[in-house]
């Protein structure tokens, strides 16, 4: 790269929501050349902008917007989860762009946001299948973070990787020790239960409700609605919800 990411990428995140269609996608080519290592850092600064491009007015450039989140998710997955905002926040982009929404003080389910997008229709499987990666990578337990067990040949040391020096910088980011106060929007959610608590509290049901509708319509919407239906299973499964107290 003739620059460093640090520099390069400030200048291409606006481009997301750029007119042009060429541009958008020459933008997205352009993304996967750059490191993945440098991108994690600046996971907060290029979801902000990829929240935007997903509830934009123009389908054409929802449909982009997805197609950054999916390279977000593929080179720090992690980052994209746990910063400040990327979990609640973004699962409420994919809420208004699906048209998902709970109106207030009720359980009555509508669709009005997925009527008001011309085209939404046509990209409602895909995004179905992004919010299964999404979901995926927030509240499914990669082999990665398994626990060491005792019988692993470590013994006695359990839980070594959890007592290792932090790999990445600002470790302690989410104690927001010296930042101003956040909201449960806006908080860093870092442990995967925190993640299934704020889920089960403001979305699940939503989701839940959404699949089954989806479902409904078959073809392609509904074997995309099936996929998330099984991540939803396989994250929410181990969730008891016994110590769901803010």
């Amino acid at each position: 790269m003739p620059l460093p990411t640090t520099i390069l990428l400030p200048k291409l995140l606006p481009l997301i929501l750029d007119g042009s269609a060429s541009v958008r996608s020459q933008l997205l080519k352009f993304l996967h050349q750059l490191p993945a290592s440098d991108i994690g850092d600046r996971a907060e600064t290029a979801l902000l902008y990829t929240r935007a491009g997903m509830t934009h007015l123009a389908a054409e450039i929802r449909i982009d917007a997805l197609a950054v989140l999916e390279w977000l998710l593929e080179v720090a997955k992690e980052d994209i989860v746990s910063c400040p905002g990327g979990w609640v926040k973004t699962l409420k982009s994919f809420m208004s762009m699906m048209g998902w929404a709970v109106s207030g003080g009720s359980s009555k389910w509508t669709s009005a946001s997925k009527a008001s997008f011309g085209k939404a229709g046509k990209a409602f499987p895909r995004q179905l299948l992004m919010l299964s990666k999404f979901l995926k990578a927030g509240l499914v337990e990669s082999e990665g973070d398994a626990v060491v067990s005792i019988g692993s040949g470590l013994f006695p040391l359990c839980d070594v990787e959890r007592n290792m020096i932090p790999t990445r910088s600002n470790a302690f980011a989410h104690l927001n020790l010296f930042g101003s106060s956040r909201d449960e929007e806006g908080e860093m959610y870092i442990d995967r239960e925190d993640r299934q608590r704020v889920f089960q509290k403001r979305f699940q049901a939503v989701v839940e409700l959404g699949i089954e509708n989806a479902r409904k319509e078959g073809g392609e919407a509904g074997r995309a609605a099936a996929v998330l239906a099984k991540v939803l299973k396989e994250g929410m499964d181990d969730y008891s919800g016994v110590d769901d107290t803010p």
